[in-house]
């Protein structure tokens, strides 16, 4: 199992609390405390050595490098020279040094707090015609992603930054395999381009429209606990 972390968007840091990833969240940094505390992490289905963060010169780099090389050793680094069109190609960049290409592919913005019961290899195991899963919460806030969900608990189609449900994304999408996310990022950056931006930025949740439309599932997963703090530190509630 493999997790890529896209950390090369313009939003990293806060003029009050300044990188945002190291922002301490009950003592922890909270890219730390959010990637530590999943489950897959929990259950000992991933290292610091399956993480790939995606990262980007400027200003911030430095200090954001050493702090996930600390936290995360033997994880690998992707720099980018400047920012790409979204969090999808800053993903696609990432998966670049991926060389275990059938494992599930997790991909985490990391900054939302959450709980699930998620087992990601005996989910897939049982669900073979399974091609995604994806954590949701309840809200309405556009800030957040989209899904509308069959009552047999697969997503009927996903959308960005408008709230089509009450079934708000949780910021982690996970897929069969590398090779069938980036297959399905193909897909959608072919034929559905304009379903992908927001503000002529390329995101993630879309491409799951993508898997649906070639056959595949996508599970929705219930997460509690929810805690969005990236989201409280720009309101400046934190």
């Amino acid at each position: 199992m493999q997790c890529i972390v896209p950390l090369a968007g313009p939003q990293l840091t806060h003029p009050r609390y300044g990188l945002l990833g190291c922002y301490p969240v009950d003592g922890v940094p909270l890219l730390k405390r959010t990637l530590q505390t999943r489950p897959w992490w929990r259950a000992g289905q991933i290292s610091a050595k399956d993480f790939v963060f995606v990262l980007r010169e400027g200003a911030e780099y430095e200090a954001l490098r050493n702090a996930v090389t600390e936290w995360f050793p033997e994880s690998r680094i992707v720099t980018l020279s400047r920012l790409s069109k979204g969090a999808l190609m800053s993903v696609l960049a990432g998966t670049a040094v991926i060389t275990e290409l059938d494992e599930p592919l997790i991909v985490d913005l990391a900054d939302i707090l959450y709980d699930a019961d998620l087992d990601v290899d005996a989910r897939f195991a049982g669900e073979p015609t399974a091609n995604a899963l994806v954590p949701f919460f309840e809200d309405d806030d556009v800030c957040y992603s989209y899904f509308r969900i069959e009552q047999d608990g697969s997503v009927a189609y996903a959308v960005e930054k408008q709230a089509i449900s009450r079934n708000a994304s949780a910021g982690t999408y996970i897929f069969r395999s590398t090779s069938h996310f980036v297959a399905s990022a193909g897909a959608s950056l072919s034929h559905a381009r304009l379903e992908l931006a927001v503000g002529n930025t390329l995101f993630v949740c879309p491409v799951l429209n993508s898997v649906i439309r070639a056959g595949g599932r996508v599970l929705a997963v219930p997460a509690y606990n929810v805690r969005s703090i990236s989201k409280l530190l720009h309101a400046g509630v934190a």
